[in-house]
């Protein structure tokens, strides 16, 4: 499961490098009002400015799931009136903070942006599962009516996106697994589960 990093480690940093190098990601406090609605930040944070003035900041949310992969979401928080930034979305599981990371280059036009993502082992699987994302987003994206929705007709594909789907949820469900401290880790980094994905789970 993605959640907040535990820490800016120099491999999100490098990660966040990779996106946009004049810019360093940093913590934000989550406080949403009760208009904010989740998956919606950027009708949120438009919301707030019109309400309580500011301004927009676009850039990226940095999810880490467990030692397996670190994932960019395009994302946009509020920055007050007083020049303090909150991010006013909120998010479930429920997060009092996140790492993000500032980016102009982020222009949102009602169309989702496809999520960064990095394999945080030599993993296969875990390159598998990145690839799959990959494919899914492909697809939506070659089939989008609007830009709220996605309207496969071809049946071949159709039966191609299920497949795609069903094998990121089995991916899914194995990188959730649990197994002894010693025995190797699920996510197929090759460490024992003790020194890989468990003390994530904490």
């Amino acid at each position: 499961m993605e959640r907040t990093p535990n820490e800016i480690s120099n491999t999100i940093l490098s990660f966040c490098n990779g996106i946009n190098g004049d810019e360093k990601p940093q913590y934000i406090t989550v406080s949403s009002f009760n208009y904010c609605l989740e998956n919606h930040c950027f009708p949120n944070v438009d919301e707030t400015v019109r309400e309580k003035g500011g301004h927009i900041v676009n850039g990226w949310v940095i999810w880490q799931w467990d030692n397996i992969i670190l994932e960019a979401e395009a994302h946009a928080v509020w920055e007050n009136p007083k020049g303090e930034v909150i991010d006013v979305t909120p998010h479930t599981p429920e997060e009092s903070q996140i790492v993000f990371l500032r980016d102009s280059n982020v222009k949102y036009n009602g169309i989702q942006y496809d999520n960064i993502r990095k394999g945080l082992t030599d993993s296969k699987l875990v390159a598998e599962y990145i690839a799959l994302c990959q494919e899914l987003y492909k697809i939506q994206d070659e089939n989008r009516k609007d830009s709220n929705s996605i309207e496969i007709k071809d049946p071949q594909t159709i039966k191609r996106y299920r497949t795609i789907e069903e094998k990121k949820i089995v991916l899914e469900k194995t990188f959730c697994s649990n197994v002894g401290r010693n025995d190797p880790c699920p996510c197929g980094s090759g460490r024992k589960y003790k020194k890989c994905c468990l003390p994530f789970r904490g």
